[in-house]
């Protein structure tokens, strides 16, 4: 389980790796495609066949790591999600490019910005 720095965000993922969302949503962060908070954890379906292995977040946006893939939703207002062709709100996770996910050690979100380890 993840959770935002304000607790208003809360990620869980099971054992086939599918992600479960609920919480704050006004950016976009739970990557359900639309902006309202969400009350119950919810079956994020942007992510299906996508095997999740760790979630990390923000005040307003997530970075959810799988096999060899690291993926990104929420604001991009400091270019935090890495994916330059958005420069507003990212609603779906999209694919951070020059992410080597499957060699990286972690990532760790911060408030406004997101960093990983080599």
């Amino acid at each position: 389980m993840a959770a935002g720095p304000t607790a208003a965000v809360l990620f869980a993922w099971v054992g086939a790796g599918e992600l479960f969302v609920c919480g704050h949503n006004k950016e976009g962060q739970l990557g359900l495609n639309h902006t309202e908070d969400v009350l119950r954890f919810t079956l994020c379906t942007a992510l299906s066949g996508f095997h999740v292995k760790e979630v990390a977040c923000g005040w307003d946006f997530a970075i959810i790591v799988g096999i060899g893939l690291v993926l990104s939703c929420g604001s991009n207002a400091f270019g935090q999600l890495e994916v330059p062709q958005i420069s507003g709100p990212c609603l779906t996770p999209q694919k951070i490019e020059n992410s080597k996910g499957h060699s990286r050690k972690g990532h760790k979100a911060r408030p406004k910005y997101h960093f990983s380890r080599d």
